[in-house]
């Protein structure tokens, strides 16, 4: 039996793979250089010594050309550091090269455009402003979720309009922009005060309208404007105007009807009084409005059979009222209740306090009240000091 032929070739080639596999096992495994320098630029991160953690990380780059995770972790130490500009270049790059991957660091990119956003609005200038809606824009392509990006945009937005005059269309449109970013109450009520100015016939004749109440459909597509209230409850009229500062409709409120507010689904709601006269702790009830007419109906479940007081307020989306009433025991109108229009349970929030207002769907502000004095027999109040502001989370 012959011995098997040599065969140089097939050696050479397993020679080969085994040379390959075990510069793949150097260059990847848990102590080749890649990771040992990913170990070392992770402490020296964590402490806080950010130029060792980017030479450890530039190494193990050069040991794995192209790693996306040490880039991540470089662009990361950047951000650390401030150098947003060179961490915006760096992702941006990376992201345009390969955009399916590129989504991972999308949140880092973010941070990057973030920064230079500031750094631009730190200095002042109307130009620079300018500039930071260009990174503001690009952060909120790669993050449309991002809170933080979208409040910084309507605070610019905000700011950019005005310094404009209040007539000027391009201002109202950055105000409508920073409330679909960010409905911040002074944005809704700045661009409320602009539509009231303006010098257009169909808000010309707003101008002359009496304003007791501003407030805005829960998706800041229309605006309420109601007179203000007077002495015992009558009829008052209310109008509803668009986004772009037109009459939609204008009504006659019933009598009895002392506040209009708006549910969630953007539907008005009013609260009403009984018979009785407003401080003598009258019955409320919550009722659905026609928006035409102001033809009144029944909201319903909302029967509200413990609800009696004066001075309601409904929350924006109408799920809660306020109210206030004599302070148990004497003749003082002190206590303030709070409670679900869709349950009967109120809840005294203080025996002291008064209502200033809604900072959310489910958040109220209120003050204690010292030095009160009322009349005996009415409970009208002579005067008062706001002492302590608290705000509340109202549970269900």
């Amino acid at each position: 039996m012959g011995l098997p032929r040599f065969n140089p070739k097939g050696l050479a080639v397993s020679a080969f793979v085994l040379v390959a596999v075990l510069a793949g096992v150097w260059v990847t495994g848990h102590n080749s250089p890649l990771q040992s320098h990913i170990r070392a630029g992770a402490r020296a991160e964590a402490s806080g010594d950010y130029e060792t953690a980017l030479k450890e990380y530039n190494l193990a780059l050069e040991a794995s050309p192209g790693n996306w995770d040490v880039q991540a972790r470089i662009a990361q130490v950047r951000l650390d550091r401030k150098e947003f500009k060179q961490v915006d270049e760096m992702l941006t790059a990376l992201v345009n090269k390969d955009e399916s991957r590129g989504k991972a660091l999308y949140g880092l990119l973010t941070q990057a455009l973030l920064g230079e956003a500031r750094q631009a609005i730190d200095k002042g200038p109307q130009s620079s402003s300018t500039q930071a809606m260009t990174f503001l824009e690009r952060a909120l392509r790669y993050s449309p979720d991002d809170r933080e990006v979208k409040q910084l945009m309507a605070k610019e937005l905000y700011a950019g309009a005005m310094r404009m005059p209040p007539n000027q269309s391009i201002a109202l449109d950055m105000l409508k922009r920073a409330i679909s970013l960010d409905p911040n109450p002074m944005y809704r009520l700045e661009l409320a005060y602009r539509y009231l100015t303006l010098g257009r016939k169909t808000t010309y004749a707003l101008s002359q309208f009496r304003v007791g109440q501003i407030l805005w459909a829960p998706d800041s597509s229309r605006l309420l404007l109601s007179q203000p209230f007077q002495g015992e409850p009558a009829d008052g009229q209310t109008r509803l105007i668009n986004s772009s500062g037109e009459e939609l409709t204008s009504f006659k409120t019933k009598a009895a009807i002392t506040y209009i507010g708006w549910n969630a689904e953007g539907k008005l709601l009013a609260v009403v009084y009984d018979q009785s006269y407003f401080y003598r702790r009258p019955q409320l009830h919550l009722v659905s409005v026609n928006e035409q007419t102001g033809a009144l109906s029944p909201a319903p479940g909302s029967e509200m059979t413990q609800a009696s007081g004066a001075y309601p307020g409904l929350s924006p989306g109408g799920k809660f009222i306020t109210f206030t009433g004599p302070a148990t025991g004497s003749g003082r109108w002190g206590e303030l209740w709070v409670m679900p229009v869709d349950k009967s349970a109120p809840h005294l929030v203080s025996t002291n306090g008064a209502f200033l207002g809604w900072s959310g769907p489910d958040k109220m502000v209120f003050a204690d009240v010292t030095d009160l004095v009322d009349h005996a027999q009415t409970g009208m109040i002579r005067k008062s000091r706001i002492g302590k502001v608290t705000e509340i989370t109202i549970g269900d």
